[in-house]
């Protein structure tokens, strides 16, 4: 389990809470992989207007680029899994992204960021977002990062899925059929 540090720069925190929950994610898709026959899960979604746990996955990592790139003054690669190779798994691909999404994420933390000054330019769906840089992460970014995350953990809870508080973010642990009936 990694968190972060004592004493680490306040600019850095982000990309460490990105990377953080990122590491928690692919557990957690192992952990449904692990339980399921097939990968049928990666389609399964909360409500039929809600995205599928797959792209709830894209989304989740989408995420932590388009808040840390323009932080490090860099374009926001796509990393999603569109181009990868059509006869890899859907699973694989997923955890693929997340892969180079984790090794973009540890190029950019050795870059110098000023979270006080400049502004981010984005998408809240199809309105415009045009907020100061901490803003940008601490009232959108992370927030919506942690939504698609809930997301893929709320489907697999209602898949049956036994996933805990530990499986989302790497600190609770509770005994083996531990509940709060």
């Amino acid at each position: 389990m990694t968190s972060i540090k004592q004493g680490e720069q306040m600019n850095n925190q982000p990309i460490a809470v990105f990377s953080h929950y990122l590491r928690q994610l692919r557990q957690l898709l192992n952990k449904c992989a692990d339980h399921c026959e097939d990968e049928t899960f990666l389609e399964a979604r909360l409500t039929a207007d809600m995205f599928n746990l797959y792209t709830q996955v894209q989304i989740t990592a989408g995420f932590s680029l388009r808040a840390c790139c323009p932080m490090a003054g860099r374009e926001v690669p796509d990393l999603s899994c569109h181009g990868i190779d059509n006869n890899q798994q859907p699973l694989a691909q997923l955890d693929r992204q997340l892969v180079q999404t984790l090794d973009y994420l540890t190029e950019l933390d050795d870059k110098v960021y000023d979270l006080m000054t400049g502004q981010i330019t984005d998408k809240a769906g199809p309105v415009a977002v045009n907020l100061p840089t901490n803003e940008f992460i601490f009232q959108f970014a992370l927030p919506n990062f942690m939504f698609h995350l809930s997301m893929v953990y709320a489907i697999a809870k209602t898949l049956g899925i036994p996933v805990t508080k530990g499986d989302f973010d790497g600190f609770h642990q509770y005994p083996v059929g531990f509940s709060f009936e």
